[in-house]
């Protein structure tokens, strides 16, 4: 027995969020009729609209509407052009302005990234999409991150309406949210854009810093399988070969935090093997350096 036709509720917002579904992790067709009938206004001749094909289909559409069935992709021809960005904006355009929809309580600040698309995030954003409204478990921008999509992250990031000081469900700002999906070059987006999200406190006076830090000792470097196929080929040929498992980018961004706590806060508590040693290490450099300035100084004095 073939199961129920899923009922349509056939609202503008509805319209809307046909273009967005929730879970989807690609773009995905659309499948409400009124939208299929726009499309077919907006994208075929009037010449066209009179044939014989388009009169059946019209048709067959305006069957389904009334009773509230979906349109299958399957016989929509026109699904390829549905899904362009600059089209949905128009569809979604019209849809706002004529029935004088509210963008920001339709969820698609976070729905919206899911499409993988930064021109249609751009072109929601220029219709008045706020990108501080989160859905019921993340912001927008965490979204992004969690997507590992970085011209979204930045388009979001860079918008003048963003609050670049929200915190997330579990109070965690955007610097630790990056740590959180290791995403290193946002990370120092903020440590350029915004450095007091890394170095200031929060409301409840806590030391941003020194929960960065904890965050830090919670990752995993773990090696890529390309460490350790030249790991291997070294060690083939007697060669030793040292992995170094903090990725270059992310050790930079750490001794700029590790030498901060180290002038401003005393103690750290580095529970991170690859932490421990990559401070280690920075330390015997500066130490090093100190030794050969201080033998230049010495060589120097002996010459006069």
């Amino acid at each position: 027995m073939a199961r129920p036709a899923k009922k349509l509720i056939h609202t503008p917002e509805q319209q809307i969020k046909d273009f967005f579904i929730d879970e989807s992790m690609a773009r995905v067709y659309p499948k409400n009729g009124y939208n299929v009938l726009w499309f077919m206004e907006e994208l075929l001749s009037k010449e066209d609209l009179k044939k014989d094909f388009w009169v059946n289909f019209k048709k067959n559409i305006l069957d389904l509407l009334s009773r509230d069935e979906n349109v299958s992709h399957f016989t929509n021809p026109l699904k390829e052009e549905m899904i362009k960005d600059e089209l949905v904006i128009k569809r979604v355009k019209y849809l706002i302005n004529t029935f004088n929809v509210d963008i920001n309580k339709l969820g698609l600040a976070t729905k919206a990234v899911r499409m993988m698309s930064v021109d249609l995030i751009n072109g929601l954003l220029e219709l008045g999409l706020d990108p501080n409204v989160p859905d019921d478990k993340n912001l927008p921008l965490e979204v992004a991150l969690n997507r590992k999509n970085m011209k979204i992250a930045e388009a979001y990031w860079n918008h003048p309406k963003i609050n670049r000081y929200a915190l997330n469900k579990d109070g965690e700002n955007f610097a630790e949210i990056a740590i959180k999906y290791k995403q290193w070059k946002f990370f120092e987006i903020i440590l350029k854009d915004e450095p007091n999200l890394i170095f200031g406190t929060k409301p409840d006076g806590e030391l941003n810093v020194e929960k960065i830090i904890d965050l830090f000792n919670e990752q995993k470097f773990d090696p890529t399988k390309r460490d350790l196929e030249i790991q291997k080929n070294f060690l083939e040929r007697g060669k030793k070969y040292y992995i170094a498992l903090v990725p270059q980018r992310t050790r930079n961004i750490l001794m700029e935090l590790l030498s901060y706590c180290e002038k401003n806060n005393g103690n750290l508590n580095l529970s991170n093997p690859a932490i421990k040693r990559l401070w280690i290490e920075e330390f015997y450099s500066i130490l090093s350096d100190k030794l050969q300035e201080d033998g230049k100084k010495k060589e120097k004095r002996l010459k006069i």
